[in-house]
C-alpha cells in the first residue's frame, strides 16, 4: 500500500513538473482507476493555473475585471460593504463569492483559475468516476464515444464556469439517479445548489423533478420528446409569441424581461459566436431515437430504462431552448446522457450505431480539442515552471 502511495506522488510530482508528459505517463502507467483520477484531477488544477484568458469574447475576461474591481472595492468600502455590492447583486452568486474570496486573499489571475480549477475538476472527475462505474469494454470503439462524452463540456469550460459547473453537477445527479433510481439528501441539496451557480439550472431542476414524477410511466417521456421535437420544428414561431402575450397580460415587467432575455440570447451577434457542432450531434440523436425507438424498446433501451428515460427528458428540453437559436447550450447534458447510454450497452445493434456515430464523433473530438488549444499555455505543454520567470501567455493554438 505504501508503495503504491510513494508511485502516485511520484506520478503527481511529474505532472506539476512537466503537467502533459507527466498525465499522459501516469494514465499508461498507473493501474489502479483512483490513482489516475487523482492524477488526472491534478494535472486540471495546474492547467487552471495556467490558463489563458485573453480573447475579450471570454466570460474568463470578465470574472478577472470582476475580481480587479472587487479588490478595489475592499480597499474602498471594506469587507461587508464591498461583498453587499459586488456579490449579492448577482442572482447566482456561488462563483462570484469565490471570486470575492480570491480578490480578498490573493487577487492573481493564476491563482484566481486555479481556485475555479478545482471545484470544476472536483465535479468533473466526479462525473468521470460515475460513468467509469459502469461495466462496459475497452473497444475502439467505445473509447471513441467515451472520449466524446469527456469533450461535450471539457476542462476549458472553466472560461464559462457558472453555466458549466452547474451542467456537469445536473449530469452528476442525473447519473447517479439512473443508477440507484433515488437521490440522497447531498444529492438533493446539490440540485438545490446548482441555480445559485447559474439561474438557467432552474430548466434542468424542472426535468428532473418531472422524471421523478412520472418515471413509473415511461411512454410519457417519449411522447414528451415527440411532442417538443415537432414544436420546434413546425411551431417554433407560434410557440414564441403566445408566451410572449402570456407575459404581456399578467405582468409588464415579466414580458419586459422574457423579451430583453429571448432578445439577447437570439441576436445575431450572440449567434454568430454559437458553434453548431452540437446542434448536429443532437439532431442525429433525435433521428436515432425516433428510427430506432419501436425495434429496440424491449431488448435495448428498456435495459438502461432510467438512463434511457432521463436521456428522453433532456432531449424534450434541449428541443425546447432550441426555440431561441443559442439553446444549444442546454443540449449537451441530452448529448452526455445518450453516449452514456450507448456506452454501457453491449447489444449488437447499439456497436452499429456506435460505429456510424464515428464519422460525426472524431471530428467532434478534434474540434473541441482545437477549442481546449486556445486556453493550453506553452507552460502547461512544457514546465509551468518557467512562468516563476517568464510568464508568456502563449497558447499552442498560437503557434500553429
Amino acid at each position: 500500500m505504501l508503495k503504491a502511495y510513494n508511485n502516485l506522488f511520484n506520478y503527481i510530482l511529474l505532472i506539476v513538473v512537466t503537467p502533459t508528459f507527466g498525465f499522459f505517463y501516469s494514465v499508461f502507467k498507473l493501474k489502479d482507476k483512483t490513482n489516475i483520477l487523482i492524477s488526472s484531477y491534478f494535472f486540471i488544477l495546474i492547467y487552471g493555473f495556467t490558463f489563458i484568458s485573453n480573447n475579450d469574447g471570454f466570460d474568463s475576461v470578465a470574472y478577472l475585471d470582476i475580481m480587479y474591481q472587487i479588490s478595489d472595492n475592499i480597499n474602498r468600502f471594506g469587507v461587508v460593504e464591498s461583498f453587499s455590492n459586488s456579490v449579492l447583486i448577482y442572482n447566482d452568486f456561488f462563483v462570484y463569492t469565490l471570486i470575492y474570496i480570491v480578490a480578498y486573499i490573493y487577487p492573481n489571475p493564476h491563482f484566481l483559475f486555479l481556485v475555479l480549477s478545482a471545484l470544476f475538476g472536483l465535479v468533473y472527475i466526479s462525473f468521470v468516476n460515475l460513468i467509469l462505474k459502469y461495466d462496459f469494454k475497452f473497444s475502439w470503439t467505445n473509447i471513441i464515444v467515451f472520449i466524446s462524452i469527456l469533450m461535450v463540456v471539457f476542462i476549458h469550460e472553466i472560461n464559462i464556469i457558472r453555466f458549466w459547473l452547474s451542467s456537469i453537477l445536473i449530469v452528476y445527479i442525473s447519473i447517479i439517479l439512473a443508477q440507484n433510481n433515488k437521490l440522497k439528501p447531498r444529492h438533493y441539496f446539490l440540485l438545490v445548489l446548482t441555480p445559485i451557480i447559474h439561474w438557467s439550472s432552474l430548466l434542468y431542476i424542472g426535468a428532473v423533478i418531472f422524471y421523478l414524477l412520472l418515471k413509473k410511466y415511461n411512454n410519457i417521456f417519449f411522447i414528451s420528446f415527440v411532442f417538443t421535437l415537432l414544436i420546434r420544428l413546425f411551431f417554433k414561431d407560434y410557440f414564441l409569441n403566445e408566451i410572449s402575450q402570456f407575459f404581456s397580460v399578467y405582468d409588464t415587467k415579466a414580458e419586459i424581461y422574457y423579451k430583453s432575455t429571448v432578445n439577447g440570447y437570439a441576436s445575431d451577434k450572440f449567434v454568430n459566436v454559437i458553434t453548431s457542432r452540437f446542434l448536429y450531434i443532437f439532431n442525429i440523436i433525435n433521428a436515432i431515437v425516433i428510427l430506432f425507438y419501436y425495434k429496440f424498446k424491449n431488448d435495448l433501451f428498456y435495459s438502461n430504462r432510467n438512463l434511457y428515460s432521463l436521456m428522453l427528458v433532456f432531449l424534450s428540453l434541449g428541443n425546447m431552448t432550441l426555440l431561441i437559436s443559442s439553446g444549444d447550450r442546454f443540449i449537451r447534458v441530452s448529448i452526455i446522457l445518450f453516449l452514456s447510454f450507448l456506452l454501457i450497452s453491449n447489444k449488437r445493434n447499439v456497436q452499429l450505431i456506435k460505429r456510424m456515430l464515428l464519422v460525426v464523433l472524431i471530428p467532434f473530438i478534434l474540434i473541441q480539442l482545437r477549442a481546449f488549444s486556445f486556453t493550453f499555455s506553452l507552460e502547461l505543454l512544457l514546465t509551468p515552471l518557467f512562468m516563476f520567470f517568464n510568464n508568456t501567455e502563449i497558447s499552442i493554438r498560437s503557434l500553429t
